[in-house]
């Protein structure tokens, strides 16, 4: 679950008022905790918990590098993408050769599949319905809780993680791509236009799967791509 605003300031006073010493040693140990992470991914899906570890982590290093290079939001918003296909991204993808069309197509259609049915199913569930619910649809290590926030993975689509929160009254379900689809992202609020997006970080420059899945959807479903728009 992406980090609140509030909490990104926070971070950001922190990293403010530290020495350089002591950043070193944050830096130090956000790395270390963003490894054995990113080690556990290859195991299971990280609990909510997990993933705000990994969040913060990641924001404190992307505050960092801004403070040392004195960049701005621009450089934060691309280097928050890269550290998150880096350590967050899963598995070493295959290369996009490998992930033939047919492949995309059928990847695609399955995905807009279950969004329609994580929708229909779970969005409208109070938050006891549908805790209830996923512990019932889904096998243990297929989901997971936070105070706002719920996760799970299809098992028949492990390449991709839904996670379902709500912020001042309004309901939102957010699709994350992982392993040969790390970068893409499909949000698809309550209110207001569904979008999706690709972004190719270091890590993962050579698969192409998530800006070729970001691309069909626009035009196979007429979902918008915005990863142009975002400069991604």
């Amino acid at each position: 679950m992406p980090l609140s605003n509030a909490e990104q300031q926070t971070i950001e006073k922190i990293v403010a008022a530290a020495s350089p010493d002591q950043r070193n040693v944050m830096r130090s140990e956000a790395k270390t905790a963003l490894t054995q992470l990113n080690k556990r991914m290859a195991q299971r899906l990280l609990f909510l918990e997990e993933n705000k570890v990994a969040e913060t982590a990641i924001e404190l290093l992307v505050r960092m590098e801004a403070v040392e290079k004195e960049r701005g939001w621009r450089f934060r918003f691309k280097r928050r993408h890269q550290l998150k296909q880096i350590y967050l991204g899963g598995a070493a993808p295959k290369p996009f050769s490998a992930i033939v069309k047919t492949e995309v197509n059928d990847d695609a259609a399955e995905l807009m599949t279950l969004t329609d049915l994580a929708l229909t199913k779970y969005l409208l569930l109070s938050e006891d319905e549908l805790m209830a619910a996923l512990q019932l649809d889904f096998p243990s290590g297929h989901y997971g809780f936070d105070l706002d926030a719920l996760t799970f993975v299809f098992p028949n689509m492990s390449d991709f993680y839904f996670t379902l929160s709500e912020n001042t009254g309004s309901k939102s379900l957010c699709v994350t791509g992982r392993r040969k689809y790390a970068g893409f992202t499909l949000f698809v609020p309550d209110r207001g236009y569904w979008h999706c997006s690709a972004w190719e970080g270091i890590a993962h420059s050579e698969t192409g799967g998530a800006k070729a899945l970001a691309q069909l959807i626009e035009k196979k479903f007429g979902i918008r791509d915005i990863s142009n728009t975002v400069g991604l």
